[in-house]
Parts: structure tokens; C-alpha cells; sequence
């Protein structure tokens, strides 16, 4: 099939990951894939090209919000020229096309060609975004939004906890497949890799390594992560808490531990290069995620449970679309710091089964949440919309 990708994004970060991933699944199973964005496949295939980048954010940051929110809404006239042109040469079968607010470009060119569009919802932008920065147009968001969703032909979304969202927000229930996100078997695979890193960073044999790898920012609920881990009395223990990356909290988070007494037993590696994080969750015994969005499908917990590690997460509605609890991974009571300490404790003092877990973990990311599979399930779903719109 001929696939045409629309995606409005800069194509770095988690949603960069997604997207190449999605399209470099496609072809392997021998489709063609044109993605049409503001950026070139050279800028998405090596996001260290930020061509784009410093154009884009100065327009967000220096223009004002209202304006900005507009120059949105006005892309659909960009946005429907590019797909329309694109969709026509290249003799697009379906539309495959990523979420973001005001963009129903991808569903008036779909409506145009007579072809069907997928819409890929990551998060319910119309709600986050008004968490997280002032929107001047809330009504127009949100209506934008539903209108989006229920005129695309599907709505593939990551997660169960995002699907009853979109419901409650107007969205047809029938229109939506929950999919949540995969990992690369070739990239993130116990197999491949020895824990070569204990060394790097003085870890003796003896000691337990939980870790954490993510953008350190306040959100992730880390400081509560290392009072829980203080009262594991990690010393006493040969405990250690490395986090792999760096961000904003570091050197907030740095002081923190030395305040606690436990900056001998806690390890910020700073940012390391990306071809290094499955080495580097090699060295963990526990992988840890304190805290997440509730409509998300971690990527770093995929790749700990395919690392075949024992993950400690929030019991949430979307960790459940990927974690089965005791069997897959560990999950504790959201932002409960004595839950979280209780099963940490669990999984430390009993070494076989935290290695049965992530074993069992391995098995199931590895042969049930790849990318190649994700792929063949958005083939198999366009394949019945083409013929729902062809009659063949």
C-alpha cells in the first residue's frame, strides 16, 4: 500500500522516536511511505539537524499566544495544499495522519481524494495544553479536536485511559483502536548487552541497582523517588539510584540527595549519547517510573520490560495496557511514597523473582509490543477501510 504520513512536528524527542519508528516498520514490510511535514525526512531520520528548530520556536516564543494559536488554525490551508499535492503523486492509498491541535488538514484532504485517513491521538491536546500554558481559544480547541476525531475513518490511540477521554470529550467509541506504544527487539534486547557500564560508575557486585532513565524534570515525581529510597536505608543495603540523563531539576536533585545523607549511594550520569541507554538499563536490577501521564504509553517502560528488567510503575489505567501486575512488572499506588518503598523493598529482597518478572517482561514487549507489530495492525486497518471505501 502508499501510505501518505502528515505529521505537524519538529520530529525530535519521544514523538520523533514514534514516527520513525511507525514509518521505518512500514517499509520493512514493504510499503511505500511519503511523509509530508514542514520538516524533510533528512531532519526526522537525524533529529541532531535542527534546521527547523530555532525558526519554529522563535515564532512560539516571541509571538503572541492568541497569534500563535491562529497561525495553527491557519495551517490547515498549508497543511491541505501539502497532502492534497503529495497524496496525488504519489498515488496514496491512505491518509496516516498524527494529532495536533486545530490541524484538520489531513481530514479535508482525505474527504477530497475519496481515500481514508488514520488519525494517530498521542494526547488529548485540547486538555493538556490548558494544563500546561494559557490557551485563548479553549471552545475552538476542543471543538477542533472532537471534529478531528470523529472525522478521521479511525482513531488509533496509545493507551485505554486516553480512549475513554476522548469518549467523554464526544469522540465516537466505535471509531477508536487502542495501540499502545512498541520498542525495537533490535535495539532493546537482553541478549545484546553485558551491563559493561557497572564498572563506569564504581557499582560493585554486590550492590542493587535501581534506576531510572527520562528528562529530569519536576513532573516525574523524583524527589519523592529518593525519600523513598532514603528509607531503604541504601547503605546499609549496598544500595545504588542511578539516573541516566540529565534536565532542568539536576542540580536541585543533586542537593537534594547530599541534604539526605545518600549522594554516595545516588549516581547522575548526565546526559548520554542515545545509542548508550540500552547499555546503561543493562546495569539496573529494578527499573523505575514514579510517575506518568494518565493517558500516556511510556516508551522507557517498554524498553526497561523489553530489557528484560523488573519495572516498578503508578497502577494506572494505561500501565495496565502494558504491565500485568506481579507477572510483567510491579505496580504501586500514584504518588504514594510508602507503596512505592514497600515494593521496591519486595522486588530487592527477593532477587529471583524480580529476574522471573523481567523475564517474563522480555517475553511479552519482545513478541507482543514491537514496532513491526503496531505496523502490521495499521495495514491490516487500513486495508479494510480502503475496501469499506473502494467496495473491493
Amino acid at each position: 500500500m502508499n501510505f501518505i504520513y502528515h505529521h505537524r512536528t519538529l520530529g525530535d524527542g519521544a514523538e520523533g522516536i514514534h514516527i520513525r519508528e511507525i514509518v521505518k516498520a512500514l517499509r520493512h514490510l514493504g510499503h511505500r511511505v511519503k511523509l509530508v511535514s514542514l520538516i524533510g525526512e533528512e531532519q526526522l531520520i537525524n533529529p541532531q539537524k535542527r534546521v527547523a528548530e530555532s525558526r519554529w520556536s522563535w515564532i512560539k516564543n516571541f509571538l503572541p499566544g492568541f497569534v500563535f494559536e491562529l497561525i495553527e488554525v491557519a495551517y490547515n490551508v498549508t497543511g491541505f495544499r501539502m497532502i492534497l499535492k503529495a497524496a496525488r503523486q504519489f498515488e496514496a492509498d491512505v491518509i496516516y495522519d498524527r494529532y495536533i491541535s486545530y490541524n484538520y488538514s489531513a481530514i479535508l484532504a482525505g474527504k477530497k481524494l475519496g481515500i481514508p485517513v488514520i488519525l494517530e491521538v498521542n494526547s488529548p491536546y485540547a486538555t493538556q495544553r490548558r494544563v500546561w500554558e494559557k490557551i485563548y481559544f479553549p471552545r475552538l480547541i476542543q471543538y477542533f479536536e472532537t471534529k478531528i476525531t470523529n472525522g478521521a475513518d479511525r482513531v488509533i490511540v496509545v493507551s485505554t485511559a486516553l480512549k475513554n477521554h476522548l469518549i467523554e470529550h464526544g469522540t465516537h467509541p466505535d471509531k477508536i483502536v487502542v495501540m499502545p506504544n512498541g520498542t525495537d527487539p533490535d535495539v532493546f534486547n537482553p541478549g545484546k548487552y553485558n551491563g559493561k557500564f557497572r564498572e563506569r560508575y564504581h557499582i560493585r557486585a554486590n550492590d542493587t541497582v535501581l534506576g531510572f532513565v527520562g528528562v529530569l524534570r519536576k513532573w516525574h515525581n523524583i524527589e519523592m523517588l529518593l525519600e523513598a529510597f532514603q528509607e531503604l536505608q541504601p547503605a546499609e543495603h549496598h544500595l545504588k539510584l542511578i539516573f541516566v540523563g540529565d534536565g532542568p531539576v539536576q542540580e536541585e536533585l543533586e542537593e537534594k540527595a547530599r541534604s539526605m545523607g545518600i549522594e554516595k549511594q545516588v549516581i547522575f550520569t548526565g546526559r548520554v549519547p542515545h545509542q548508550e541507554v540500552p547499555e546503561h538499563i543493562a546495569m539496573f536490577d529494578v527499573a523505575i517510573s514514579p510517575h506518568v501521564t494518565y493517558y500516556s504509553s511510556p516508551m522507557k517502560i517498554l524498553e526497561y520490560m523489553a530489557m528484560g528488567k523488573c519495572t516498578v510503575a503508578p497502577d494506572m489505567t494505561n500501565i495496565r495496557d502494558i504491565i500485568k501486575p506481579g507477572e510483567t512488572g510491579i505496580l504501586f499506588k500514584p504518588k504514594n511514597k510508602s507503596d512505592l518503598r514497600d515494593k521496591l523493598q519486595e522486588v530487592i529482597r527477593n532477587a529471583e523473582w524480580r529476574k522471573t518478572i523481567g523475564k517474563t517482561a522480555a517475553r511479552e514487549v519482545l513478541t507482543k509490543r514491537t514496532w513491526e507489530k503496531n505496523a502490521r495492525e495499521v495495514v491490516l486497518l487500513a486495508e479494510q477501510l480502503r475496501r469499506e471505501h473502494t467496495g473491493k
